[in-house]
């Protein structure tokens, strides 16, 4: 095994299964995580959550039905930014409110029961900064914080039932596969000039990180497959390569990496996704000046087939829109949120299905943010 590879426990204990410049002023989109194990006709009757900003308008959060595209219900969220969105299998919502002001974060954590506009309870932290959540198959919900906390919440808790230090740095995405094992992008180790992907067995214990050959991560996904994909918008290796590396879940042994682009102008959106096929998903965005020419613009969510170093298909998104962020269903249909640049032009949500014409489900006149979807 590559030496840059530190087990730390026995792995086999257990079974480990993201335009051009500028745009309208947007809420940092979560990192993007893997899909459940596809399931035909997953999104029927489905609902889309949505965070929405307005100049003339507090924040909210709106729910959508996918079909129709009716609103459901808003919940007004006053002063708050929303950092991500989160449903449980019984549709409780949960939001990431992020609030900064005399140099202190204020965030919190708020719970809305079913059709409720009005929080259930609400957790705060008084020097937390949560920037990611998910749940385990028992119902469990995953905070990670950007203080180098991982906090697991029993359902309808306010207090913290365990919380993970260990191996934590500079925390700044997570996925979790089916059996609970978590995995963490840090981007500086504390030991090492370079990033790294820490495991946990059950959610709370220890047992790999995995550095080889990566740099700086910004997104993890799972593909159900036995594969753990690593975004890396700076690139390890050649200088500037936005890449994605892949890993085997099950000695965290390095597999490959997907060159995105070797353009250093060129961006790479800070997650990704993975669908239970092990397709996986990226944008690319970015002008940069061609030698002896005009500047080139890119603005794409690119598909790679699994194993695959090449892409299988390439979303150009419209002359004029700015990429927001996007989502997979279980049934691995792709949700694309994106804004036109020109002020008040308005916001879209696009769904693309398996071999059939894109779909727009949503148009807004405001600018949208974080999105969730729940059946």
């Amino acid at each position: 095994m590559n030496y840059r590879v530190r087990v730390l426990a026995i792995l086999a204990a257990f079974t480990v299964l993201g335009g051009c410049a500028s745009g309208p002023p947007v809420t940092p989109q979560p990192p993007l995580v893997a899909s459940e194990r596809s399931r035909p006709g997953a999104s029927d009757g489905a609902t889309l959550y949505v965070a929405e900003y307005s100049a003339k308008s507090l924040p909210s959060i709106a729910q959508y039905r996918i079909d129709d595209g009716s609103l459901v219900r808003r919940i007004v969220v006053g002063e708050y930014g929303i950092g991500a969105l989160a449903v449980d299998r019984s549709g409780t919502l949960y939001i990431i409110e992020n609030s900064y002001s005399h140099d202190r974060y204020r965030d919190r954590l708020v719970e809305y029961a079913p059709g409720a506009t009005k929080p259930a309870r609400t957790i705060v932290k008084d020097q937390w900064q949560p920037i990611a959540m998910l749940f385990n198959g028992a119902g469990d919900l995953y905070v990670l914080d950007r203080t180098s906390k991982l906090r697991e919440f029993k359902p309808g808790a306010t207090q913290a039932y365990e919380v993970v230090t260990d191996g934590l740095d500079d925390p700044t995405s997570m996925t979790i596969d089916p059996n609970g094992t978590v995995y963490v992008a840090n981007a500086v180790a504390k030991k090492h000039s370079w990033g790294s992907v820490t495991v946990y067995a059950g959610g709370r214990h220890l047992v790999a990180t995995i550095v080889d050959q990566i740099l700086a991560p910004s997104g993890v996904a799972l593909d159900g497959r036995g594969t753990l994909y690593v975004a890396d918008p700076i690139g390890y290796g050649a200088p500037d390569y936005r890449s994605i590396a892949q890993y085997s879940t099950v000695d965290g042994r390095f597999l490959r990496t997907t060159t995105v682009t070797q353009n250093p102008n060129a961006q790479m959106s800070p997650g990704l996704a993975a669908d239970s096929s092990g397709k996986i998903y990226t944008h690319l965005g970015g002008c940069f000046e061609i030698v002896g020419g005009p500047a080139h613009c890119v603005n794409k969510v690119i598909v790679y087939p699994p194993g695959a170093t090449t892409p299988s298909r390439v979303y150009e998104l419209g002359k004029g829109e700015a990429f927001l962020g996007l989502r997979l269903d279980p049934a691995a249909n792709m949700y694309l949120a994106v804004c036109r640049r020109t002020p008040g032009a308005g916001c879209t949500v696009r769904v693309y299905g398996k071999g059939k014409s894109p779909r727009t489900i949503l148009r807004v006149p405001q600018t949208l943010g974080a999105m969730a979807i729940a059946p």
